[in-house]
């Protein structure tokens, strides 16, 4: 597989592919998990070795995949490189989107950012220990990703309304993006 004429939809299916493939109950599910954890750890304020995050995306060493080839890995450790690369090049280019998953109810398309927001999560564990001014700061931006991704914070989400939950939906890429520009740059 070429991954240098891929779109991104078709990195999308592919990592799914490997996922739906190796994954299991403590490993990231889909790509919109991946996705949010991905931007996490792109936005440290450290860089942080892929040897210490891969395998959080199988749930812990562990839970590592027994690959059928050496071509199955280098296929999935290429594609997964790439598009940890395409993350970091859009962030500082205020250019990402966080990839939600979308779902159809009523005959309306609606995102759901709360796999993002658990990989997002997933992500910022492997940051190192802050000072206290930066992680107050830290905090208060995680508050709109908190929301999707925490039990309080979805009891919090099913007391208001839907326009309102989208506006909150907004807040997280604004949020993500912030939190990228304060560490990062």
């Amino acid at each position: 597989m070429q991954k240098n004429e891929l779109s991104l939809e078709e990195y999308h299916h592919h990592i799914n592919q490997i996922l739906d493939k190796y994954g299991n109950e403590q490993s990231i599910l889909d790509v919109s998990e991946l996705d949010g954890f991905v931007a996490a750890v792109c936005s440290s304020p450290e860089e942080i070795p892929i040897s210490d995050w891969m395998p959080t995306v199988w749930g812990g060493e562990e839970n590592t995949p027994e690959w059928q080839s050496e071509q199955e890995i280098n296929d999935f450790v290429n594609t997964f490189i790439t598009y940890y690369s395409f993350t970091l090049q859009k962030l500082p280019e205020n250019q990402y989107t966080p990839f939600f998953s979308d779902v159809i109810l009523d005959k309306k398309e609606d995102s759901i950012a709360d796999e993002w927001c658990f990989g997002y999560l997933k992500g910022i564990k492997l940051w190192p220990k802050l000072e206290k001014e930066k992680s107050d700061f830290l905090n208060k931006k995680l508050k709109s990703i908190k929301l999707f991704a925490t039990d309080e914070g979805k009891a919090t989400l099913d007391e208001i309304d839907s326009s309102e939950v989208e506006s909150i939906i907004d807040n997280v890429k604004r949020d993500a993006l912030e939190i990228y520009s304060h560490f990062r740059e």
